[in-house]
């Protein structure tokens, strides 16, 4: 069992006992040569959840991303973006290094943007020499906003304003499936609107590697060719894809239980002396918090933490984010606010 509370990232899940035999006993093939029907059932079932046609099983959600834009995008086009996306964040300047596009962000209030925020900034950009914008792309929850979510309705809206456009409509989806839970809908009500969708299965869904990126039948078939040149083909990957067919099967509903654990960890700290939430709602699994004593840190708050047990994300100097997942307990989630009280009002 993991001795940590470990709120530092939903990433840090490992597969439990139920999944871990799925793997073992997992029919497997060479996957780089579309030989292994573990795999290929996973990317059928996540194309029809994503409502698209046709998938392809990765290593990573970056790996998805970047794919995207060597299809989508062309060497001095465009993507445009919410500012603080992971592909700005996170991505160590991917998009611009493999695809040749250069990033233009979007201010927002929870990483949502409209139709007429594109228009304008495509407008800032215009002249004889202005570059193409040859991709938009909106990440499904948004991570630095808090895990906020995109409703259905405004992903449609600016899908729409893509297509007008000519503009390719990508779903940076780490976290789509927290969004469906959260909104009570199918994940295809975001996905069958885009140009190309993925999802992880590394981070609430609990397994330990893989994403799947979905998409038009002649999409995915240039994405098999990046695929390969970034050197992503696999042999027996069946035993990774037989994780993500349990936690399709049964690890999406309970995302509901991280959903609630947040609110019950951000009513916590609402209550703290010192501490401030930055966010006006809790859709999903996220929380962030500011340190307002000037003259404490973040990073010795988490160290204080730590040594008891507790693990928390650093983001600054004064600011903090907590993430639930399936192996935090509502307990847990107790235990963290009692340890933080202690060490923030000491």
């Amino acid at each position: 069992m993991n001795a940590f509370i470990d709120l530092s990232s939903d990433t840090c899940t490992r597969p439990g006992e139920a999944m871990r035999a799925a793997m073992a006993r997992a029919e497997v093939g060479d996957e780089s040569k579309h030989r292994d029907p573990t795999v290929t059932h996973l990317c059928e079932r996540v194309a029809d959840l994503l409502g698209q046609e046709a998938a392809l099983f990765l290593p990573s959600g970056t790996m998805c991303n970047n794919i995207a834009a060597m299809v989508h995008c062309s060497p001095g086009s465009e993507v445009i973006a919410a500012e603080a996306s992971h592909v700005e964040t996170s991505e160590s300047g991917a998009l611009s290094v493999f695809a040749g596009a250069r990033l233009r962000t979007i201010r927002t209030d929870a990483g949502v943007f409209t139709p007429a925020q594109v228009r304008d900034l495509m407008r800032s950009a215009k002249g004889t020499r202005a570059p193409r914008v040859s991709a938009i792309f909106a990440e499904q929850t948004h991570n630095r906003s808090g895990g906020s979510v995109w409703p259905a309705e405004r992903i449609a809206s600016l899908a729409a304003f893509a297509r007008e456009h000519d503009i390719a409509f990508h779903i940076d989806g780490a976290r789509i499936m927290n969004a469906a839970v959260a909104l009570g809908c199918d994940a295809s009500d975001f996905g069958r609107h885009t140009d190309s969708v993925w999802m992880s299965f590394t981070k609430g869904l609990g397994c330990p590697v893989g994403s799947v990126l979905a998409g038009s039948t002649g999409f995915i078939d240039a994405a098999w060719e990046w695929k390969h040149r970034f050197g992503g083909g696999m042999r027996q990957a069946g035993m990774l894809a037989a994780g993500c067919l349990h936690a399709l099967d049964h690890n999406i509903d309970r995302l509901a239980e991280d959903h609630e654990n947040a609110a019950l960890l951000a009513s916590r700290i609402a209550r703290i002396d010192g501490l401030r939430l930055t966010q006006s709602a809790f859709e999903t699994n996220m929380v962030f918090f500011e340190l307002l004593d000037e003259a404490a840190d973040t990073i010795t708050l988490a160290r204080k933490l730590e040594s008891e047990g507790i693990r928390i994300g650093v983001e600054s100097p004064r600011l903090l984010r907590a993430v639930t997942h399936m192996d935090v307990t509502a307990r847990d989630i107790e235990t963290a606010a009692d340890a933080l009280a202690c060490l923030v009002t000491a």
